[in-house]
């Protein structure tokens, strides 16, 4: 550097590390502009962007300081980091693989690494990377948490397990790592030991909804109403990539098949405003949509949106909860689709008066429920879902002003080689 840019420079680096970043960004685009191919300068124009949280600049520069110095450890770190808060996660991946692989011993970069696979949901590729950290640096406790976190994603419990029971031998207060252990015991079957340690999660902080629900699904203790939120979405977002071939495959779904056989049994359909509630992947849409004028979707879970987005066969697309979009339905619907959605529902009032909102004057409502024959109108099953009564499905329709035109029962799909029963219901709103 030419003795006038090294003053310069100097300059800049000092009014830098003194937080004065207009003045530091002047002296390094004044040296940039001298020579644009310096190194240090566009790195540090960089870092001064980020300070200013602008992302777009600090990119830019990022990968100019790599075009010149393709090794430039900070350079790859830190645009990665940028990538991923700007959702660019494979992009981010690249740098972060890059990094680890001419500087094996970067712990930053691996955790960078590891993590950013988690949220791809690359959970096997993230717990070999999360295991070279921890070998580095094995009292990280961030990382063995999301060590086990995505041996519990990959199906490998009982290491999981063990990473969970490592936390706690050193930190017993580490509530994140003992919800999942119960979370890792229910999955292999052991119903006990999950109940005991979602016992004593909620002796510590009652305010654990997830947990509650599950430990109420085990225990039968209580009936609440419906799953917090949180649960659904989770618990879709870690079954959306499989969902398809789990359900047409060893479930043997068909629920949406003969929802549509029951509707073309009734009534001749064609050119309809349809709102799939519930839509998941898209699996009803698929069986609906050759009917549908307007195809609207709604889902808890992102993960499941974005699958059903694929499919290319909804007009809209909404992430939220079902009764709120009904209450604010943007227009009225023909028909209201919900298969195998009310499950997850204790109670049917909220549904049946927020769908009668939505639906035209003689508007249809079609629905699968998962059946018991007892006395209680519905109950939480330790599967986590709701069963209910047909008399209660019965009074709660009446209740809101539908008509029953067809209530059935019918085996909706498979769960442990025995049929799950359930309700095919197709109700229309009487108009006043």
């Amino acid at each position: 550097m030419e003795p006038r840019l090294t003053i310069l420079f100097r300059i800049a680096v000092n009014a830098h590390r003194e937080g004065n970043l207009t003045r530091a960004q002047k002296f390094y685009e004044e040296i940039l502009t001298a020579n644009p191919n310096l190194v240090e300068a566009t790195y540090n124009l960089a870092l001064v962007h980020i300070s200013q949280e602008n992302d777009p600049a600090a990119i830019s520069l990022l990968e100019k300081v790599l075009a010149i110095n393709p090794g430039h450890h900070d350079a790859l770190n830190n645009l990665g980091a940028l990538l991923i808060k700007t959702q660019q996660l494979e992009q981010a991946l690249q740098c972060f693989s890059t990094l680890v692989t001419i500087a094996p011993d970067h712990t930053e970069a691996r955790n960078n690494l590891a993590a950013t696979l988690l949220q791809l949901d690359r959970h096997y590729h993230a717990a070999q990377h999360y295991q070279i950290l921890l070998d580095q640096t094995p009292d990280d406790i961030g990382a063995r948490y999301s060590y086990g976190i995505a041996l519990l994603e990959s199906d490998d419990l009982q290491e999981a397990i063990h990473q969970f029971e490592k936390i706690l031998a050193k930190h017993p207060n580490h509530l994140n790592a003992k919800s999942n252990l119960g979370i890792a015991y229910l999955k292999m079957g052991h119903v006990d030991k999950a109940k005991n340690i979602f016992n004593k999660v909620l002796a510590e902080n009652p305010d654990r909804p997830e947990i509650a629900y599950l430990y109420s699904a085990l225990t039968g203790d209580t009936n609440p109403q419906k799953p917090p939120s949180e649960y659904i979405q989770n618990l879709f977002d870690q079954y959306a990539k499989n969902y398809d071939s789990h359900m047409t495959g060893g479930l043997a779904y068909e629920a949406p098949q003969k929802l549509k056989q029951l509707l073309d049994h009734h009534f001749e359909i064609k050119d309809i405003k349809i709102a799939d509630l519930g839509c998941g992947t898209g699996l009803s849409g698929v069986e609906f949509q050759p009917c549908a004028s307007l195809l609207h979707g709604v889902d808890l879970s992102p993960k499941m949106l974005e699958l059903a987005k694929h499919k290319n066969i909804y007009h809209k697309l909404n992430h939220m909860d079902l009764v709120d979009f009904l209450n604010h339905a943007e227009l009225p619907y023909d028909l209201l689709l919900a298969a195998d959605t009310l499950n997850y529902f204790g109670d049917l009032t909220p549904i049946f008066h927020s769908a009668h909102h939505a639906l035209t004057p003689t508007g249809l409502l079609l629905f699968s429920l998962e059946s018991h024959d007892a006395e209680t109108p519905w109950q939480l099953q330790k599967s986590g879902r709701y069963i209910h009564a047909k008399n209660y499905v019965q009074q709660k329709a009446r209740d809101h002003g539908f008509e029953i035109v067809a209530l059935e029962k019918s085996a909706l799909r498979r769960q442990n080689h025995e049929p799950v029963m359930g309700w095919l219901c197709l109700l229309q709103r009487m108009s006043a």
